[in-house]
């Protein structure tokens, strides 16, 4: 059985400091975590974290069925105001597991350069997160990661333009929402300048289904850090759900936080990368894991665009538009002659 940790940090004004409370609960109080593939509540709602010192609370969780996805909700109330955190927690599992880790870069990272595996002076532990956040800077920057960029849904309701997007990522891709499948005759929902809203809302101030929308960066709040808002035109005046592809926030791992984005597919990589910063930061120079990390570097690139690449562009019959008309390529690109003759 393995064990997943989902641990929350509060600062005022950079000051770690307790809030009022910190447990696993959702805004429809139906679960503290829940499974992915079923939606089933494994933790209840309500569930405390518990404090390990001033401002830093952790829940450990043991996963009753390996191999799953989890996600989890936290819930911070400080000062009467109430704040809610969204944590992913990959599929792993002891058997399969191919991932890598925190204590494992550690164990390997201080065997190269400090000649042990555990027992770190804090300089020494200094040094080697120095290395890892170096690592994984050069491998999240080498390629465009499909898992940097899940789909998240966003729920509108009556009468309210301006939404927090989710804990962890800093903002939209593609530059466009899309609707539901059943939706799909509405156009997408593009993202504008925030100063075209604006204009715009200057002299409309109609509601309706979206049709436009723009990323602002909110006031920032010492008791939760900086976050990204999402604006739309015209105000909604129903309940609409809109998808994203999202930009996930890097992380930095830790003891509490001990995988990194990527899991199986990067384990190499992150590895060999983390090595060969150490080879420029400890020993001054690029060395053989240089090499080793952009051979591993390169397997894991193609990994990702095998695992999703379209495996066709389509069939040729397209869907009916509104005018009756069937939007297939012959019809969009015209008749195709060879050696004088229509094919």
């Amino acid at each position: 059985m393995v064990t997943r940790y989902i641990t929350r940090e509060w600062k005022v004004e950079g000051v770690l400091t307790d809030p009022t409370s910190v447990v696993l609960r959702d805004a429809a109080n139906l679960y503290g975590i829940k499974r992915n593939d079923t939606g089933v509540s494994v933790v209840a709602s309500g569930t405390a974290l518990t404090k390990l010192s001033t401002g830093i609370y952790r829940y450990d969780f043991e996963q009753p069925v390996d191999g799953i996805a989890y996600t989890a909700q936290v819930e911070v109330v400080y000062d009467g105001k109430t704040y809610r955190f969204e944590e992913d927690l990959p599929a792993t599992s002891d058997a399969t597991d191919m991932t890598v880790s925190y204590s494992n870069l550690l164990s390997i990272i201080g065997r190269k350069f400090f000649g042990k595996r555990t027992g770190f002076l804090e300089n020494e532990t200094d040094d080697i997160n120095d290395i890892i956040k170096s690592g994984l800077q050069a491998v999240y920057r080498a390629h465009y990661w499909s898992f940097l960029r899940p789909t998240k849904d966003i729920v509108t309701e009556a009468d309210e333009s301006t939404y927090d997007l989710p804990a962890g990522f800093d903002g939209i891709d593609d530059s466009k929402l899309t609707w539901p499948e059943n939706e799909g005759y509405y156009a997408p929902v593009p993202i504008v300048p925030w100063s075209d809203i604006r204009r715009l809302r200057s002299v409309d101030e109609r509601t309706g289904r979206p049709e436009l929308a723009a990323i602002i960066a909110a006031e920032f709040d010492a008791t939760a850090g900086s976050k990204r808002q999402i604006v739309f035109f015209p105000t909604p005046d129903d309940e609409y759900t809109l998808s994203a592809v999202m930009r996930l926030r890097w992380t930095m791992l830790d003891e509490s936080n001990p995988y990194p984005i990527g899991g199986e597919i990067l384990a190499e990589a992150i590895t060999e990368a983390c090595l060969a910063s150490g080879e420029r930061l400890i020993d001054g120079a690029p060395g053989v894991h240089a090499e080793a990390f952009q051979a591993a570097l390169e397997a894991a690139i193609w990994q990702d665009k095998d695992a999703t690449s379209p495996a066709t562009l389509g069939q040729d019959g397209g869907p009916i538009d509104l005018g009756g008309r069937r939007l297939n390529r012959a019809w969009n690109m015209g008749d195709v002659s060879f050696d004088g003759e229509a094919v």
